[in-house]
């Protein structure tokens, strides 16, 4: 994918890692955000990500605003790879407990029709 086709999420993900882009969307998701030229100890996005990820968040987006995503599905994934119940994501996200279930339904429908590997050649005659 050519820098200009990749969508912000991708930009994002890329620059915080999964752990990074989850927590910037916990936090700022549907809203957006400016990314000043340098961030201080007690900074909001340090609190939200960590200062480490927002170094690099000021690094390659700032002095921008940024519109970040919600990314329900991908923040719903990575909270029930962490271990965490349907209930407490629902909690968390403010979301019904229907709707986790629904995305993580359709997540391992997903994975299931993904194949493993590439399908083999026919064999040359």
């Amino acid at each position: 994918m050519s820098k200009a086709a990749k969508s912000l999420s991708d930009e994002l993900r890329e620059v915080l890692g999964e752990e990074g882009f989850v927590q910037l969307c916990q936090a700022f998701g549907g809203t957006r955000l400016y990314v000043p030229c340098s961030v201080r100890d007690g900074h909001e996005i340090i609190q939200a990500i960590g200062v480490e990820a927002a170094r690099k968040l000021v690094r390659r987006f700032s002095p921008t605003s940024i519109r970040v995503p919600l990314a329900k599905r991908e923040r719903v994934l990575f909270y029930r790879q962490q271990g965490l119940s349907h209930a407490k994501i629902a909690r968390l996200m403010g979301m019904c407990e229907t709707g986790v279930e629904k995305i993580t339904r359709q997540a391992r429908t997903e994975e299931a029709m993904t194949p493993t590997s590439p399908p083999e050649a026919p064999p040359k005659v």
